[in-house]
């Protein structure tokens, strides 16, 4: 799949908030030059909001999966499920990018 592809998949995924791959607040893991999930904080009123995209490997399923929503009290929870999502796609091998570091 493409990068502009897999963007534009991800942007028309019913029901998600998670606009675009290479917005600078997502964060993508990627494995085999291929991207299998993104990450996402968004700010609300109460609280703090992580969406996730999964794109699965190896599956039969094309489409991506919406994880989640899952929310937090605050902005600093939902950033520690972020990096502790982050710290186990890495030990799985994921390589990890924000959406600002793909458009270089």
């Amino acid at each position: 799949m493409s990068e502009q592809a897999g963007a534009t998949l991800a942007a028309n995924v019913a029901g998600t908030a998670l606009a675009r791959l290479d917005d600078p607040s997502v964060h993508v893991a990627s494995t085999g030059g291929r991207q299998v999930a993104a990450l996402r904080r968004r700010d609300e009123e109460r609280g703090s909001i992580v969406e996730c995209i999964v794109l699965p490997v190896g599956a039969l399923r094309v489409a991506p999966l919406m994880v989640g929503p899952f929310p937090f009290p605050d902005a600093d929870h939902a950033d520690g499920f972020i990096h502790e999502t982050i710290a186990t796609l890495e030990i799985l091998g994921c390589e990890i990018s924000r959406g600002a570091d793909r458009r270089a």
